[in-house]
């Protein structure tokens, strides 16, 4: 769920790796571009041992939220942005690895940065203060998670703010 639908650099995350291939795939979010929707997908062996009834869902596959789904996809390849993911993502991590004492990871929009000290906390609340909306992972790391379809130049104006806090926060 958390590397959404292209993210990544890649339409699923597991296409990063060559002989990756899952039994199951749960897709959710980013499927419905806002609308609440979740996907089972399962290779056949697996689906055959499915029967009508086995597995229900309450954001399964209602009409409205199906058409939200096919819309969603048809403007993620219209307009590529899972291209646009693994390039911007390849920017701004290449971009933050040049911060002191941090350690930067991640595939396309998809991005941690370990802090080195338990301080992600601080550094949230004073991006968020000026913002530029990131997460905790871990108290040491934040997880930056941008939509698909952002600005470049809003990409590098909340890279500004992160790196001005992650800089005042090292300092205190």
């Amino acid at each position: 769920m958390q590397t959404g639908i292209g993210r990544t650099g890649r339409w699923v995350a597991h296409e990063h790796e060559t002989d990756a291939e899952p039994d199951i795939l749960c897709l959710a979010k980013g499927l419905g571009g806002g609308m609440p929707i979740g996907a089972c997908l399962a290779a056949p062996d697996v689906a055959a041992a499915f029967a009508v009834g086995d597995h229900g869902s309450t954001f399964g596959g209602g009409p409205v939220q199906c058409a939200a789904a096919v819309a969603v996809l048809d403007v993620i390849e219209r307009d590529a942005l899972v291209e646009r993911a693994e390039h911007l993502g390849r920017q701004a991590q290449e971009r933050l690895r040049g911060l002191d004492g941090t350690r930067v990871r991640g595939r396309g929009l998809l991005i941690g940065i370990d802090l080195g000290t338990p301080r992600a906390a601080d550094v949230v609340a004073a991006a968020c203060a000026r913002g530029a909306l990131v997460t905790t992972a871990t108290p040491r790391v934040i997880r930056v998670t941008p939509p698909l379809v952002i600005a470049e130049e809003e990409l590098q104006q909340g890279l500004s703010i992160l790196e001005e806090v992650i800089c005042e926060t090292a300092a205190s």
